[in-house]
């Protein structure tokens, strides 16, 4: 049980002894105004954070003194291809000084061992003519989060551990107008994949955009063969009497 407020000119200990205040460190100047009184003794440990908008009270993080048994996913490093106008006219020039008469006539004819080469020699050339590199993914990261708005937060602790607080109100500002500018460069990206057809692509940003999960629903079955055969037979039945009604 938590009890919140503002409590400025009340004490509710004298009410409620068995409460304890959680808050230790001032939310508001050098006073400690915003309380949060709990049941359970020793529970969490107070750090403060900085203001949110135009408000003139710190935040507060409560961080539980136990060992969660639920950890959270560690950042996940990957490896993206760094396109630019020099790895293009030069994977262009690549593909124009290539022989590509000579894949149809070792193929042979055949469709599928040409469709094999071809697609192996372009990934080749791709990986010999673009650079690469390595970003981090966090797993609380949003996918409009860019790498100024992380700067921009970082400044803005760095400014609010300084006691600077006007240099905190305008880093407040800049972060709430990168992040509108984020949002909107997203939707217009999830709309473009949508408009050219890549409909899977755009579904998946639509569902991160509403906070959806995106790993699918897994079924879990001892048979699949027999769980298949289920499946049919019970979609047949189902066909057949919506064509008979």
């Amino acid at each position: 049980m938590f009890l919140l407020r503002d409590f400025n000119r009340c004490d509710i200990t004298t009410h409620l002894p068995s409460l304890e205040q959680h808050v230790t460190t001032p939310t508001r100047m050098q006073n400690t105004l915003d309380l949060c009184y709990g049941n359970i003794p020793n529970a969490y440990i107070s750090k403060p954070r900085p203001l949110l908008g135009r408000s003139d009270h710190n935040v507060i993080l409560l961080l539980p003194k136990y060992r969660s048994q639920l950890k959270t996913s560690d950042p996940l490093t990957k490896t993206i291809r760094v396109w630019n106008s020099e790895a293009t006219e030069t994977l262009q020039g690549c593909f124009d000084l290539t022989d590509w008469d000579l894949f149809f006539n070792d193929c042979g004819g055949d469709l599928h061992a040409l469709t094999d080469t071809l697609t192996s020699y372009i990934l080749f050339c791709e990986d010999t003519v673009t650079p690469t590199g390595q970003i981090t993914i966090h797993p609380n990261n949003k996918k409009w989060i860019t790498k100024d708005m992380k700067h921009c937060l970082v400044q803005k602790k760095k400014a609010f551990l300084q006691g600077d607080k006007l240099r905190v109100r305008e880093l407040e500002k800049e972060f709430r107008k990168k992040a509108k500018l984020a949002k909107i460069h997203f939707k217009d990206k999830v709309e473009k994949k949508l408009t050219s057809g890549n409909a899977r692509e755009a579904w998946q940003g639509l569902n991160t955009m509403m906070g959806r999960p995106t790993k699918p629903a897994v079924v879990n079955c001892s048979d699949p063969t027999s769980f298949a055969k289920q499946l049919n037979g019970f979609f047949s039945t189902y066909l057949f009497g919506f064509i008979l009604a």
